[in-house]
């Protein structure tokens, strides 16, 4: 388990570079899902979290994007996959 390794927070790529729109927030949801199972992981929006994960114990998951597909064009989709709890994006 990467918290038995000492690891405190990690970098998740979700979605893929491949996925559409529709793909995408898909699989944003089904991440959700699957670490609101997980008891000591959490995705984490901002230093503070990742900060206080780490105080109890949690491993914290920041959310990236490896490519700009996804945005199919419109830029404005940005403020929409932070919403979602994205955090790091490549845009090339």
């Amino acid at each position: 388990m990467v918290a038995d390794a000492g690891v405190t927070a990690i970098q998740a790529t979700v979605p893929a570079a491949i996925d559409d729109l529709p793909t995408a927030i898909s699989k944003i949801a089904q991440f959700h899902k699957l670490i609101e199972g997980a008891e000591n992981t959490e995705v984490m929006s901002s230093v503070a979290d990742i900060e206080s994960a780490k105080r109890v114990g949690k491993v914290a998951v920041v959310m990236g994007m490896q490519d700009s597909i996804p945005f199919e064009r419109s830029l404005d989709l940005i403020r929409v996959f932070y919403k979602l709890g994205v955090r790091v994006m490549m845009p090339a």
